[in-house]
Protein backbone atom coordinates (compact mmCIF):
# COMPACT_ATOMS: atom_id res chain seq x y z
CA UNK A 1 0.00 0.00 0.00
CA UNK A 2 2.90 2.40 0.74
CA UNK A 3 4.20 1.84 -2.78
CA UNK A 4 0.79 2.75 -4.25
CA UNK A 5 0.60 5.92 -2.10
CA UNK A 6 4.10 6.98 -3.13
CA UNK A 7 3.40 6.18 -6.78
CA UNK A 8 0.20 8.25 -6.76
CA UNK A 9 1.95 11.10 -5.00
CA UNK A 10 4.66 11.13 -7.68
CA UNK A 11 1.99 11.07 -10.41
CA UNK A 12 0.17 14.10 -8.99
CA UNK A 13 3.46 15.98 -8.58
CA UNK A 14 4.14 15.19 -12.24
CA UNK A 15 0.69 16.54 -13.21
CA UNK A 16 1.38 19.73 -11.24
CA UNK A 17 4.73 20.08 -13.03
CA UNK A 18 3.01 19.70 -16.42
CA UNK A 19 0.54 22.42 -15.42
CA UNK A 20 3.30 24.75 -14.27
CA UNK A 21 5.39 24.18 -17.39
CA UNK A 22 2.40 24.86 -19.63
CA UNK A 23 1.58 28.10 -17.80
CA UNK A 24 5.21 29.27 -17.78
CA UNK A 25 5.61 28.39 -21.46
CA UNK A 26 2.59 30.57 -22.20
CA UNK A 27 4.10 33.42 -20.18
CA UNK A 28 7.45 33.00 -21.95
CA UNK A 29 5.74 33.31 -25.34
CA UNK A 30 3.93 36.40 -24.09
CA UNK A 31 7.11 38.07 -22.87
CA UNK A 32 9.09 37.15 -26.00
CA UNK A 33 6.43 38.79 -28.17
CA UNK A 34 6.35 41.93 -26.04
CA UNK A 35 3.51 44.27 -26.86
CA UNK A 36 2.88 42.90 -30.34
CA UNK A 37 0.06 40.70 -29.01
CA UNK A 38 -2.08 43.66 -27.91
CA UNK A 39 -3.64 44.78 -24.64
CA UNK A 40 -5.40 41.47 -23.92
CA UNK A 41 -2.27 39.38 -24.39
CA UNK A 42 -2.22 38.06 -20.82
CA UNK A 43 -5.86 37.01 -21.07
CA UNK A 44 -5.18 35.17 -24.35
CA UNK A 45 -2.11 33.53 -22.83
CA UNK A 46 -3.85 32.16 -19.76
CA UNK A 47 -7.00 31.33 -21.75
CA UNK A 48 -4.86 28.96 -23.81
CA UNK A 49 -2.08 27.76 -21.51
CA UNK A 50 -4.03 27.17 -18.29
CA UNK A 51 -6.90 25.02 -19.63
CA UNK A 52 -4.40 22.98 -21.65
CA UNK A 53 -1.88 22.56 -18.81
CA UNK A 54 -4.21 22.37 -15.81
CA UNK A 55 -7.25 20.64 -17.29
CA UNK A 56 -6.82 18.97 -20.69
CA UNK A 57 -3.38 17.33 -20.43
CA UNK A 58 -3.75 16.18 -16.80
CA UNK A 59 -7.23 14.85 -17.49
CA UNK A 60 -6.09 12.93 -20.59
CA UNK A 61 -3.12 11.46 -18.70
CA UNK A 62 -5.38 10.53 -15.79
CA UNK A 63 -7.86 8.82 -18.12
CA UNK A 64 -5.15 7.03 -20.11
CA UNK A 65 -3.55 5.68 -16.92
CA UNK A 66 -6.97 4.85 -15.37
CA UNK A 67 -6.14 6.84 -12.25
CA UNK A 68 -9.69 7.87 -11.41
CA UNK A 69 -12.04 5.31 -9.97
CA UNK A 70 -15.64 5.05 -11.12
CA UNK A 71 -16.80 6.54 -7.81
CA UNK A 72 -15.33 10.04 -8.04
CA UNK A 73 -16.21 11.93 -4.86
CA UNK A 74 -16.14 15.46 -6.26
CA UNK A 75 -19.43 16.72 -7.68
CA UNK A 76 -20.08 19.61 -10.05
CA UNK A 77 -23.37 21.38 -10.77
CA UNK A 78 -23.34 23.50 -13.92
CA UNK A 79 -26.49 25.47 -12.94
CA UNK A 80 -24.94 26.48 -9.63
CA UNK A 81 -21.70 27.39 -11.42
CA UNK A 82 -23.53 29.65 -13.86
CA UNK A 83 -25.34 31.38 -11.00
CA UNK A 84 -22.09 31.82 -9.06
CA UNK A 85 -20.28 33.09 -12.17
CA UNK A 86 -22.97 35.68 -12.95
CA UNK A 87 -22.85 36.81 -9.31
CA UNK A 88 -19.07 37.19 -9.37
CA UNK A 89 -19.05 38.99 -12.72
CA UNK A 90 -21.61 41.44 -11.28
CA UNK A 91 -19.63 41.80 -8.04
CA UNK A 92 -16.53 42.68 -10.07
CA UNK A 93 -18.44 45.06 -12.32
CA UNK A 94 -20.20 46.88 -9.47
CA UNK A 95 -17.87 46.57 -6.47
CA UNK A 96 -14.37 45.27 -7.13
CA UNK A 97 -13.98 46.99 -10.53
CA UNK A 98 -10.78 45.09 -11.28
CA UNK A 99 -11.53 44.21 -14.89
CA UNK A 100 -9.98 40.83 -14.08
CA UNK A 101 -13.09 38.64 -13.99
CA UNK A 102 -12.27 36.55 -17.05
CA UNK A 103 -8.64 36.11 -16.03
CA UNK A 104 -9.60 35.05 -12.52
CA UNK A 105 -12.36 32.73 -13.77
CA UNK A 106 -9.82 30.92 -15.94
CA UNK A 107 -7.21 30.75 -13.18
CA UNK A 108 -9.63 29.59 -10.47
CA UNK A 109 -11.33 27.03 -12.72
CA UNK A 110 -8.03 25.60 -13.97
CA UNK A 111 -6.36 25.36 -10.56
CA UNK A 112 -9.44 24.02 -8.78
CA UNK A 113 -10.09 21.39 -11.45
CA UNK A 114 -6.52 20.15 -11.19
CA UNK A 115 -6.31 20.15 -7.39
CA UNK A 116 -9.83 19.63 -6.03
CA UNK A 117 -10.92 17.22 -8.77
CA UNK A 118 -7.98 15.37 -10.29
CA UNK A 119 -5.31 15.48 -7.57
CA UNK A 120 -7.79 14.89 -4.76
CA UNK A 121 -9.45 11.92 -6.47
CA UNK A 122 -6.14 10.36 -7.52
CA UNK A 123 -4.86 10.58 -3.94
CA UNK A 124 -8.20 9.46 -2.52
CA UNK A 125 -7.85 6.13 -4.31
CA UNK A 126 -5.13 5.09 -1.83
CA UNK A 127 -5.56 7.50 1.11
CA UNK A 128 -8.22 8.59 3.54
CA UNK A 129 -10.36 11.62 2.78
CA UNK A 130 -8.45 13.85 5.21
CA UNK A 131 -5.02 12.60 4.13
CA UNK A 132 -6.00 13.40 0.54
CA UNK A 133 -7.25 16.88 1.50
CA UNK A 134 -4.16 17.75 3.56
CA UNK A 135 -1.64 16.48 0.99
CA UNK A 136 -3.61 18.08 -1.85
CA UNK A 137 -3.61 21.40 0.06
CA UNK A 138 0.10 21.20 0.84
CA UNK A 139 0.87 20.53 -2.82
CA UNK A 140 -1.29 23.50 -3.84
CA UNK A 141 0.41 25.80 -1.34
CA UNK A 142 4.01 24.64 -1.58
CA UNK A 143 4.48 23.18 -5.07
CA UNK A 144 2.12 25.18 -7.30
CA UNK A 145 2.96 28.44 -5.54
CA UNK A 146 6.67 27.71 -5.26
CA UNK A 147 7.52 31.23 -6.44
CA UNK A 148 5.99 32.76 -3.28
CA UNK A 149 7.44 32.91 0.23
CA UNK A 150 7.16 29.56 2.08
CA UNK A 151 5.79 31.22 5.22
CA UNK A 152 3.08 33.01 3.17
CA UNK A 153 2.24 29.70 1.53
CA UNK A 154 1.91 27.89 4.85
CA UNK A 155 0.00 30.65 6.62
CA UNK A 156 -2.23 31.81 3.77
CA UNK A 157 -2.41 29.45 0.80
CA UNK A 158 -2.44 26.20 2.79
CA UNK A 159 -5.48 27.18 4.93
CA UNK A 160 -7.20 28.54 1.82
CA UNK A 161 -6.54 25.26 0.03
CA UNK A 162 -8.04 23.38 2.99
CA UNK A 163 -11.11 25.62 2.75
CA UNK A 164 -11.40 25.12 -1.02
CA UNK A 165 -11.08 21.36 -0.53
CA UNK A 166 -13.77 21.38 2.14
CA UNK A 167 -16.12 23.42 -0.07
CA UNK A 168 -15.48 21.12 -3.01
CA UNK A 169 -16.21 17.98 -1.02
CA UNK A 170 -19.15 19.36 0.93
CA UNK A 171 -20.94 21.47 -1.69
CA UNK A 172 -19.33 20.76 -5.07
CA UNK A 173 -16.39 21.88 -7.18
CA UNK A 174 -18.28 24.98 -8.34
CA UNK A 175 -18.10 26.46 -4.81
CA UNK A 176 -14.34 25.92 -4.61
CA UNK A 177 -13.97 27.64 -8.00
CA UNK A 178 -16.18 30.56 -6.97
CA UNK A 179 -14.40 30.99 -3.62
CA UNK A 180 -10.99 30.91 -5.27
CA UNK A 181 -12.18 33.41 -7.88
CA UNK A 182 -13.60 35.72 -5.16
CA UNK A 183 -10.37 35.47 -3.16
CA UNK A 184 -8.29 36.41 -6.23
CA UNK A 185 -10.54 39.41 -6.99
CA UNK A 186 -10.25 40.50 -3.35
CA UNK A 187 -6.45 40.30 -3.47
CA UNK A 188 -6.37 42.33 -6.69
CA UNK A 189 -8.71 44.97 -5.24
CA UNK A 190 -7.20 45.30 -1.77
CA UNK A 191 -3.69 43.97 -2.35
CA UNK A 192 -3.16 41.56 0.55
Amino acid sequence: MKTVKFERLMIVIGLIMIASISYNFGLAVLFMNGTTMGPNAYLYTIALSMPIGFILLPYLITKKKSLLSESVETSFNIKSMILLAVSLFLADLLFFKTGESFNQLIIATSEEFLFRYLVYNILRHSMTKWQSIVINSLLFALVLHLNYDVVDNLLLRFPLALLFSYLSQRFGLQYAIASHWLYNLTVIKFGF
